[in-house]
Order: structure tokens, then C-alpha cells, then sequence
């Protein structure tokens, strides 16, 4: 075979390769431009429609500057029964051909657009304000399918001509909670609710102080709370000479603008020393400032405190610990970094010290709604976390007893068939009492999560807040008895026995005014196995168990755990075959109204169900001389 004709059968495979190659390009064009052509066509379509509403109108539409804005009485007919009415029913606008609004003419022509040619974005990109009003045109025109097409436009991130600012979500917020709470036909403004509330805390803190943020009505507050996220603040990082003589003794760098959002003044200094050879202390102190102090700050997050090699080197030593509570220069971190090869993190005796404190998502809620609170002059000072909690309510429900005279006091409690007898302060405690337990049924979820948080935030504090007393009382004693079920119901609850929140909720029973039937939905959250007092029960328990139809049936309950043998016990931090009791709870409070009585909680560490001689229990009932 000649060397042509081999060289010809060996380039055949390619040209083939490349013919199909070719086809297939041929292929896409070909399918491409059938696609241009149809979309042409369609086009030229919208333009024959747009020509024909442009010089062929039969109506106009007259906006408040006395634009004149030509329109098709069928297009409008059609869209909208409220437009039908006006061009169908005999009255002005019909004999007119004129409707006049008090609408913007920008808005309106987007309105008439978005009408006239759904399928064509005549109007183009517009700013978020107009957007807006053009949505608030298509709801008082009952025209729900281009307000869908205009709110999603307004909400989208790539619609508007510009970011929309804090000060236009608040507009959004604001206008969306009004037509939602005026029943819109559908469903789009409380999307667009949810996308403002999401925009505005992101935003923050800079958001609260747009225009606006100050005459937000509650709900709408709430809604943004729900959004508020952790919040990270990085402490600055100092470099530390471990041979210096005075190094014991730093005072490390103080961040005096670490927080501008926070209502507690607290600012955060980071300090370092070393302990001995192997082991550095690394440490914050918050500092709040004398003129702003709190009567108690607090701060709930996580705080991450490291030693870096001056290079980087080599990796950096650090530990992170969740941080509950601080008061005035108290430390509220610090980590012994003890481990070998810290001196491999030293240059010439120098290590770089860092730390990063993360703030809590529900702090973050607390602080958003005292600002509110102060910026829309409803207070003058921030208030601790169980007096805002309290406030919350207030707002929900529109009741506050501690504004109320003693003559509404009666009425609102004779209107829910309470007694109205006894002083002006145990009035005020029972109604509050059933108040709570109304707002924590009725509520809506943005309010319900905005109680949670806040009890939350009481359950990481409460044993500082057990420990600081106003002319002898506790603020818990005054928390209503829905607020102190969610923070019985927290896990996260920071109380060192179950002793000792016992006595807590056993003051709080007694506090004047409480009703005994609000005493016995909160009681069934304390966890009595573990109570080692009970067979010497003092005079208050004695009270509570005589007027209580409930207590006798815990400590009943509490009673027959402790009597049972270790050796019977299926497993003494469980009690695997034992199910506690059903009562009835405030509702809303838990899901299932069976309470783990018999497990203790996550910061009790040392308590346990006691085991009680029964022969022991009743010679002592017996014969022992009281």
C-alpha cells in the first residue's frame, strides 16, 4: 500500500472527529438562534402592546403631582375588582376616563407597567422606596399578582438600583406589619416582613440608629430580635515579655470601644502573666464605667483566649470557655495554658497574647429592645434582665399593673375572676401572674421567643441574681409565674444545687399577693428527689403543703424515691423504671407536661437522691421530741 494512501486512512478518524465536532456546533447555533428568533418575536409583541397602550389609551390614571399616566380600561378592568368597580359601576371615573389617586407618579408607572406588560420589564431598575410604594398601591388596588412580582423585585438583592439602606427596611417592616395586620389577601407581606427583620439584624447595631427604628411597633421589634445573631468581638492582641521584671504585673490593653451596641457600658481588657516556668494565666476583666454603672452587668457568650508564637510558627495554644455572668472588674475568663513546649511559643522570652469573646445571640435580643425601650423614650435607663422581661410582657399584653390604679387593678382582676381583695401590691402581683400566663398562650411566635430568650439569659445568671438583693428582696421573687417556668425548664440553668433553687421558689410562693393556683403549675419544675430537707420540712413548706393541692403529691413522690434501696435502684442518676407524675403546667411553657423529676441538672453536679432509712424515718417521727 502506497504512503498517500496509508497517510489518507490515518487522518480519516480526525476529519471525522472534526466533522462531528462541527455538527454539533452547527446544532447549538442553530437551536440558539431559534431561541434569539422566538424571543425576538416575543418582544416585538410587548412593543406592538406598549405602542398600542402608549398612543391608543382609553383612560388615564391621574397621580398627586398631576401626572397624567395613560392606561387600557381592560387591562385595569381585568387585574383588579377594585378598579373594575370604578370603571364599570356608573361613577366618575367611568364618565372621566380619569382615576385620580394620591399615589406618586414613579410608583404609579410602575404599578401600570408591571399591569400592562407582566411579561416585560418595561420599567427597569428602581429604587427600594419606590418599589415600596408601588407594593402599597397593589394592595389598596387589590391587585395580589403584581404585588407578588413588585415584593419580590423590592426583596431580591440584585433588584433594587441600590442596597437598600436600615432606614428603608424599617419603612419595609413597618408598612408590611400594617397591611399584614389588616388581613392582605395573601401571603406577601409577611414575607416581606421576615426579609426586613432579617436585613435589620444583620445590620445592627448600626440599623438602630436609622430613622425609624424608634417608632417600630413592638411586634416588629420582636420579629427583628428573632434574627439577632452571635456577635463576635476581637480583643486586641498584645505582644508580652516574659522576662521583663514587671511582667506579673501587666495590664494588658483595654478596648474601649468594644461594644457600642451593648446597654451594659462594659468594656474589656486583656491581661496576661506568667505562673511559673511551663504555665501562662491569661485572663479578661470587664470594666464598666462609673458613670453608666448598672446596679449588675451581665454578659452570656463564649470567650476563646490564646498564646501565639511572635511568627506563627508554630500552632497557637488556646482553650475556649462559655462565659455567664460579670460584674464590676470581676474576671469574667481566663485559662491556664499548662502544657510542655510552652517555651517553644517564646522568642527572645516574647509570645503574642490574643482573644476573641463571642456574645451570645439572645444577649444580643436583651440589648436590641432596651435600645428600643430608651430610643423611643419609654425609659431613661436600661433595665436588668428581669425587669425587661417583665416590660416584654407588658408590651404583649398592653396590661402593665405596676402603672395601674388600685380601682383597675380590681376591675382587671374581677374581669378574669380573681380576688381583688388585699394592698395595692399584691394586686399588682396577681395580675401579673395571670397576665403572663395569657400572654405565654396567645402570644405570637416572635414574642414567645423573645420571652425564651429572656429567660434564658436569667437561668445563665441566676445565682448572681439570687445573691442581689434590693432592701432585702430578690428580683426573682417579683418575676411572674410564666417567666420563672421558663427558667425552671432552661438547661442551661446555673444554680449550684437543687437545694437551694428550692428555697429560692419556695421565697417566691410566699412573696405577697401570689395565688396558691399559680404556685401549683410552677411547682411541679422543681426537681424534689433531690431535696434532702424534705423530712424536716420548714415552717414556709409546712404553709405551702396545708393551702398547696399539688405539693403533697411531689413530696409524696420525692419521698418513695428516697426510701427506695440502692439496691433497687435501677440506676441512681436515672431511675430508668420510674416516670414521674403528670400536673398540669402554664401552658405554652412545655411541650409534654412530663417533668424529669428524677434527674438532676446540668450545673448540680454534686446532688444526688439521698437514701433515707425507712426504721430511722419513723423512730425520728415518732419518738424523737420535736
Amino acid at each position: 500500500m502506497s504512503e498517500p494512501l496509508v497517510n489518507e486512512l490515518r487522518g480519516i478518524p480526525q476529519r471525522v472527529a472534526q466533522q462531528l465536532r462541527f455538527d454539533a456546533t452547527v446544532k447549538r447555533v442553530s437551536t440558539k438562534f431559534r431561541s434569539l428568533k422566538a424571543e425576538i418575536r416575543s418582544q416585538k409583541k410587548h412593543l406592538k402592546a406598549l405602542a398600542r397602550a402608549a398612543f391608543f389609551p382609553d383612560a388615564h390614571v391621574l397621580a398627586i403631582d398631576g401626572t397624567r399616566l395613560p392606561v387600557r380600561r381592560k387591562i385595569m378592568m381585568r387585574a383588579s375588582p377594585v378598579l373594575r368597580s370604578m370603571l364599570s359601576a356608573g361613577f366618575q371615573e367611568q364618565h372621566q376616563g380619569e382615576i385620580k389617586t394620591e399615589f406618586v407618579s414613579s410608583a404609579l408607572r410602575v404599578v401600570l407597567s408591571t399591569l400592562h406588560y407582566p411579561a416585560l420589564d418595561v420599567s427597569g431598575e428602581q429604587p427600594f422606596a419606590v418599589l415600596l410604594a408601588a407594593c402599597k398601591i397593589c394592595d389598596v388596588w387589590v391587585l395580589p399578582e403584581a404585588l407578588v412580582t413588585l415584593a419580590t423585585k423590592m426583596t431580591s438583592k440584585e433588584a433594587a438600583t441600590a442596597n437598600p439602606s436600615p432606614a428603608d427596611w424599617i419603612a419595609a417592616l413597618s408598612a408590611a406589619k400594617m397591611y399584614t395586620a389588616a388581613n392582605s389577601p395573601n401571603q406577601v407581606w409577611q414575607e416581606v416582613a421576615e426579609e426586613a427583620a432579617r436585613a435589620l439584624a444583620l445590620a445592627m447595631p448600626a440599623a438602630a440608629s436609622a430613622e425609624g427604628f424608634a417608632n417600630l411597633d413592638f411586634t416588629a421589634v420582636c420579629q427583628v430580635m428573632r434574627y439577632m445573631q452571635d456577635a463576635t468581638i476581637e480583643l486586641p492582641s498584645f505582644t508580652v515579655c516574659t522576662r521583663a521584671p514587671d511582667f506579673s504585673k501587666a495590664d494588658g490593653v483595654l478596648l474601649t470601644d468594644s461594644d457600642p451596641f451593648s446597654v451594659n457600658c462594659v468594656a474589656l481588657r486583656l491581661r496576661a502573666s506568667k505562673k511559673n516556668e511551663s504555665d501562662m494565666t491569661v485572663l479578661v476583666h470587664a470594666i464598666q464605667e462609673p458613670s453608666k454603672l448598672l446596679r449588675h452587668g451581665f454578659i452570656v457568650g463564649s470567650l476563646t483566649l490564646s498564646i501565639n508564637h511572635p511568627e506563627g510558627a508554630i500552632a497557637p495554644m488556646q482553650k475556649t470557655r462559655n462565659v455567664r455572668a460579670v460584674s464590676k472588674g470581676f474576671p469574667i475568663g481566663h485559662t491556664f495554658l499548662g502544657v510542655e513546649g510552652l517555651d517553644a511559643l517564646l522568642m527572645d522570652g516574647a509570645c503574642i497574647v490574643k482573644g476573641v469573646f463571642k456574645i451570645a445571640a439572645e444577649q444580643r435580643q436583651y440589648e436590641l429592645f432596651n435600645r428600643w425601650l430608651i430610643d423611643s423614650v419609654r425609659i431613661e435607663a436600661p433595665l436588668s434582665i428581669p425587669t425587661a422581661l417583665a416590660c416584654l410582657r407588658a408590651c404583649a399584653s398592653g396590661i402593665n399593673p405596676q402603672e395601674m390604679t388600685v380601682a383597675t387593678l380590681k376591675t382587671e382582676l374581677q374581669s378574669r375572676a380573681l380576688s381583688f381583695e388585699g394592698p395595692e401590691k399584691e394586686l399588682q402581683v396577681r395580675l401579673a401572674d395571670a397576665v403572663s400566663v395569657e400572654t405565654q398562650r396567645n402570644t405570637c411566635e416572635e414574642v414567645g421567643i423573645a420571652c425564651k430568650s429572656l429567660a434564658m439569659l436569667i437561668a445563665c445568671n441566676f445565682n448572681s441574681l439570687c445573691q442581689h438583693n434590693v432592701d432585702n428582696l430578690c428580683e426573682l421573687d417579683a418575676l411572674d409565674a410564666a417567666s420563672l417556668s421558663l427558667v425552671l425548664c432552661d438547661d442551661r440553668l446555673e444554680v449550684n444545687s437543687e437545694e437551694k433553687l428550692f428555697q429560692v421558689v419556695t421565697r417566691w410562693a410566699k412573696y405577697p399577693g401570689r395565688a396558691i393556683e399559680m404556685v401549683d403549675k410552677v411547682m411541679p419544675l422543681v426537681r424534689f428527689p433531690f431535696i434532702c430537707s424534705l423530712t424536716s420540712p420548714s415552717p414556709e413548706l409546712k404553709a405551702l403543703l396545708q393551702a398547696s393541692s399539688i405539693l403533697p403529691a411531689l413530696v409524696k413522690e420525692a419521698l418513695e424515691l428516697q426510701l427506695t434501696p440502692l439496691n433497687k435502684r435501677k440506676r441512681e442518676d436515672g431511675w430508668g423504671t420510674f416516670t414521674p407524675q403528670k400536673f398540669a403546667l402554664i401552658e405554652g411553657v412545655l411541650e409534654e407536661e412530663t417533668v424529669p423529676r428524677n434527674k438532676r441538672r446540668l450545673f448540680c453536679i454534686h446532688d444526688k437522691v439521698p437514701c433515707l432509712d425507712p426504721a430511722q424515718q419513723l423512730y425520728s417521727a415518732v419518738f424523737q421530741t420535736p
